[in-house]
C-alpha cells in the first residue's frame, strides 16, 4: 500500500490532470465572421475612427438575423408587395371617381413591404445605415414623409388630388433613391431630365 501511495503521488508529478472538453468547434463561417470582426475593431483603434452615434443607435436596435431568416422574410415581403401593388391599379378608377383611400393604401403597403423586403435581404442594420447615409437621407426621408402624407391624405382629408401628388413624390424619391445607388445614376438621370426639358 505504501508503494502504491509513492506511485500515486509520483505519476501526480508526471501525469497531468484531466482538462474539461473543449468546446465544439466553431464553423468556418462562425470563425471568419468573428475574424473580420476582430480585425475591424482592431482597424478602427489604430485609425482612431470610432462607431459614429448613428450606427451605434442602429446597432442596438435592430436584431441579428441569419441568412436562412432574411431569405424567408424577403420573399415573403417581396411576393406580398408584388400582389399588393398589382391590386392597387384596380382602384386607380376609384382613384379617379374621388374616393382615393383603396388606391392609395394599397399603393403605400405596396411600397412598404417592398422597402421591408430589400431591408431583410441586405439586413435591417445596413438597410437603415443605407437610408441614413448623407447621400440618401434625404431621398430616403421624403420618400417615408410622402407615403405617411399618402396615407394622411388618402384617409384623413379624402383629396384625391393630394394623394395623386403625394404619389408622384413617393415614385420620384423612390427613384432618386435607387438612382444612388447605380455609379452616375444621379447624373445621368439628371442631364436626361435636362435634355428633355
Amino acid at each position: 500500500t505504501m508503494r502504491a501511495g509513492m506511485f500515486a503521488k509520483l505519476t501526480s508529478y508526471v501525469v497531468p490532470p484531466d482538462e474539461p472538453e473543449e468546446e465544439a468547434p466553431r464553423t468556418l463561417e462562425a470563425s471568419a465572421h468573428a475574424r473580420a470582426a476582430s480585425l475591424w475593431a482592431r482597424a478602427r483603434e489604430a485609425t482612431g475612427l470610432q462607431p459614429t452615434p448613428r450606427e451605434d443607435i442602429v446597432d442596438q436596435v435592430c436584431p441579428n438575423l441569419s441568412f436562412k431568416q432574411r431569405l424567408y422574410a424577403f420573399c415573403f415581403c417581396f411576393c406580398v408587395s408584388l400582389a399588393i401593388s398589382v391590386t392597387s391599379m384596380f382602384s386607380m378608377a376609384q382613384l379617379i371617381a374621388g374616393n382615393p383611400a383603396p388606391f392609395a393604401v394599397k399603393y403605400t403597403l405596396g411600397n412598404v413591404l417592398s422597402l421591408l423586403s430589400t431591408g431583410f435581404i441586405i439586413g435591417p442594420k445596413r438597410q437603415i445605415k443605407n437610408m441614413t447615409d448623407p447621400s440618401r437621407s434625404v431621398s430616403a426621408a421624403v420618400y417615408v414623409l410622402a407615403m405617411v402624407a399618402t396615407l394622411l391624405s388618402a384617409l384623413a382629408l379624402h383629396k384625391a388630388l393630394l394623394v395623386l401628388l403625394c404619389i408622384l413624390a413617393q415614385f420620384g424619391a423612390m427613384a432618386w433613391y435607387i438612382l444612388s445607388y447605380i455609379p452616375f445614376g444621379r447624373r445621368v438621370a439628371t442631364r436626361f431630365v435636362n435634355n428633355f426639358l
